[in-house]
């Protein structure tokens, strides 16, 4: 009885633990979308601010199964859109140049890499995320740079600067979507 009893419930922890390591984490956190535009183009990111750090200043998402999320569209040209693994990888670093720029980089569909910087006035955190506001003030400010390149040979498809940003938050699904 007492054999029989710890196999059930070895095969219960077992079981349990398959089960938890196949279910989407994509709910884990909150989650920060951002939409930004300039001449000529416009565009959102999203992450899930509950992403780990992989070093200070420095948010990983490849491979990771928490939400991140890629928008835009440049003129009347097609739009981009694409999250999980078909943009990564996707790396936040809140320290470039400094702890108040914002730069997020992914590969989108393994042809184009996207380049957003967003300086700020706040300082970030070097262990977490930002939600919209650090403390009262905004932490992505309307002013920065949106570049698409070439995955393969860095040429340069375009270059604008962003002129507006808007930031929402939500602990429920939110996705991007162009034109904005």
């Amino acid at each position: 009885m007492t054999m029989s009893m710890f196999r059930l419930g070895y095969t219960l922890l077992i079981s349990g633990i398959m089960v938890a390591a196949t279910e989407p984490s994509s709910s884990a956190g909150t989650k920060i979308q951002v939409t930004f535009s300039g001449s000529g183009f416009n565009g959102c990111f999203q992450y899930d601010q509950s992403q780990p750090k992989e070093a200070p200043h420095v948010f990983n998402f490849t491979g990771s199964g928490l939400s991140h999320q890629i928008c835009y569209q440049i003129g009347r040209g097609t739009s981009v859109c694409t999250s999980g693994r078909s943009c990564e990888p996707f790396i936040i670093c809140t320290s470039v140049p400094n702890d108040t720029t914002f730069q997020l980089q992914g590969t989108l569909l393994g042809s184009t890499k996207v380049l957003i910087v967003l300086p700020s006035t706040v300082s970030f955190s070097p262990t977490s995320l930002p939600f919209c506001n650090v403390g009262t003030t905004p932490a992505f400010q309307n002013t920065g740079t949106f570049t698409v390149t070439n995955a393969t040979t860095g040429a340069t498809i375009f270059t604008g600067n962003i002129t507006a940003t808007n930031c929402t938050q939500s602990t429920g699904d939110i996705n991007c979507s162009c034109p904005l």
